[in-house]
């Protein structure tokens, strides 16, 4: 099978080696590029966790600050990873997908614990902040990064991943 990967290529890599390993012929040509944006300031001693649906989420961080024992939500195993290679401790990670992530907070932060700090890119898949405030949870969201689409393509430098 022949397998095109169309995210950056940092954020495809592994799964481009893993394809490879069995035995698939894979090809590489990025379709939208990832930028970290500006954000205010984040005071880390407000919340007692942090969700991140994304490790580009984690990667356009600044991490120095936060308290890497504090419980940490990630959406998927990717970044799971990524938390764990940038100190954080107390990691839960759902099965890639928003509602496992909701479900995996709910069963494992009481609301009462404190406020939960949601970092996200521009765009997001569900309204996740908006179902756990509806379910007594505190949370403030802080977006962090925008996935933008690539709008010259050159079907010359897609590259055959060998």
């Amino acid at each position: 099978m022949h397998i095109l990967f169309t995210r950056p290529i940092e954020d495809c890599h592994e799964i481009i080696l893993k394809f490879q390993s069995l035995g698939h012929n894979v090809s590489h040509l990025p379709l939208i590029s990832i930028e970290g944006l500006k954000y205010g300031s984040i005071n880390y001693f407000d919340f007692k966790g942090v969700i991140f649906t994304s490790s580009n989420a984690i990667k356009f961080l600044d991490i120095k600050n936060i308290n890497k024992k504090i419980a940490c939500f990630c959406v998927g195993s990717a970044t799971e990873k990524k938390a764990r290679s940038s100190g954080f401790q107390n990691v839960f990670a759902a099965d890639g997908n928003v509602d496992n992530l909701k479900e995996l907070i709910l069963l494992n932060f009481n609301p009462s614990e404190g406020k939960l700090l949601y970092i996200s890119g521009e765009t997001i898949s569900s309204n996740l902040d908006q179902d756990l405030i509806s379910k007594s949870y505190a949370i403030e969201r802080v977006i962090n990064y925008r996935a933008k689409s690539i709008e010259k393509y050159d079907f010359l430098l897609c590259r055959k991943c060998n």
